[in-house]
């Protein structure tokens, strides 16, 4: 059968090309490429490739010019095949190329020669057995052994365009398409919701929806009360008691007291007059004195600074006045400077202050008798004042041994 189909092939010459057609299991597609690069093109030549048996499947004629492309199915055989191109016309020998391909042009390369003008020129090459499979390394059923691609790669995934995760790879559906799902995407935004790991619902598309962190008070009691806040601080200022706000609530405003006098009632409950019972004039609501209490006459001491001063007092009278070390003990004067030495009794220090005693205190301020003196020619420390030849007898005594009578001498 394949000598008939050769005849065939034989009948239907000269063609530029065979059309490309895929191949039976079994078979290989090589790729044939004719180049003329000299002579006039007119000369009939002959490509023929056949088993190294002489069984011939591939015959084609053609001109010497310029080029041409064949493709053809040649069986899978171990032991490989020749070709040969003649050249019929020796004044036009083909003076070219030929290149030979597995697959198509961009296939590897299994054989290429010149034939230089000559009226033969002829090579071989083997073809590998093929493995059929997928090639794709990608692709589920990739078969590492493969050396022909069967177009059976199958890859799974999402095949929906309008899914987040479609794979335009993909030729087979694998059921794990998920939707376009908006909103914040910024880790830092203030609306940023953490992914549960849930592909149908978290969020995998960013909108422009992100709202930055506002930190600040978010209490609208407080008076640092920030409107724009969306993230609290701790910072929040309460009033409390007469305390009120001031300020705008962008998160700057202050706390007043508002309770100047500090009584506990605020300064817009205040009321003013006369706080004083003994007055004539006094308002049992004041809260606030105002000077306005009005007295009967009264006689007494109108000295702030007196022990018995009156601020009732509307006459003037008698003031007992303290001085220096006095204090005030009621009405009454006392005297804290018991020696009147214009040391105050509190501040005395008892000690000798006989500055040519024994024992002498220069800080001492009252004589407590604690002085003392030396006997004479000693000091205070019962050494002689004289004693020449330091024998521990002063020179007076001495003296006054050897007289015998003191008076006398």
């Amino acid at each position: 059968m394949k000598t008939i189909k050769l005849c065939i092939l034989f009948l239907l010459i000269p063609f530029s090309s065979f059309g490309q057609g895929g191949c039976s299991n079994g078979e290989i597609e090589i790729y044939i490429e004719l180049w003329a690069i000299g002579g006039t093109g007119s000369g009939q030549n002959t490509l023929q490739i056949s088993t190294v048996t002489g069984i011939e499947y591939f015959a084609v004629n053609f001109e010497g010019a310029p080029n041409y492309e064949y493709y053809t199915c040649l069986d899978d055989l171990s032991y490989g095949y020749t070709w040969i191109i003649t050249s019929y016309d020796n004044n036009n020998l083909f003076n070219g190329s030929i290149e030979i391909y597995l697959d198509g042009p961009e296939g590897d390369l299994i054989e290429e020669a010149s034939t230089n003008g000559q009226s033969g020129v002829d090579g071989g090459f083997v073809l590998e057995a093929l493995v059929y499979g997928c090639m794709d390394e990608s692709a589920d059923n990739y078969d590492v052994s493969a050396t022909a691609d069967d177009n059976s790669c199958i890859i799974s995934g999402c095949t929906d365009i309008f899914s987040f995760n479609y794979n335009p790879q993909a030729n087979q559906n694998d059921n794990s398409c998920y939707p376009f799902i908006e909103g914040c995407l910024d880790t830092g935004a203030f609306n940023f919701v953490t992914p549960l790991g849930d592909v149908q619902i978290d969020v995998n598309t960013d909108d422009g929806s992100c709202i930055a962190v506002v930190e600040g008070c978010m209490d609208n009691l407080a008076c640092n009360y920030n409107s724009e806040a969306n993230t609290g601080d701790s910072s929040c200022l309460l009033p409390t008691g007469c305390e009120i706000c001031s300020g705008p609530e962008d998160g700057t405003g202050i706390i007043l007291d508002n309770d100047d006098d500090g009584d506990g009632i605020c300064n817009n409950d205040e009321i003013e007059g006369c706080t004083d019972e003994n007055a004539l004039n006094y308002n049992a609501g004041a809260t606030d004195n105002n000077g306005s209490c009005a007295y009967p006459d009264i006689s007494g001491c109108m000295d702030s600074i007196a022990c018995n001063f009156n601020p009732a007092a509307s006459i003037p009278g008698v003031c007992f006045i303290p001085e220096g070390c006095d204090t005030c003990d009621g009405d009454d004067v006392v005297d804290n400077d018991y020696d009147n030495d214009g040391v105050c009794d509190a501040d005395e220090i008892p000690g000798c202050t006989d500055d040519i005693a024994c024992g002498y205190d220069p800080l001492a301020t009252d004589e407590d008798g604690s002085c003392f003196y030396p006997e004479d020619y000693y000091n205070c420390d019962g050494v002689c004042i004289n004693d020449t030849d330091e024998d521990g007898v002063c020179d007076e005594d001495e003296a006054d041994a050897a007289c015998g009578d003191a008076q006398a001498c």
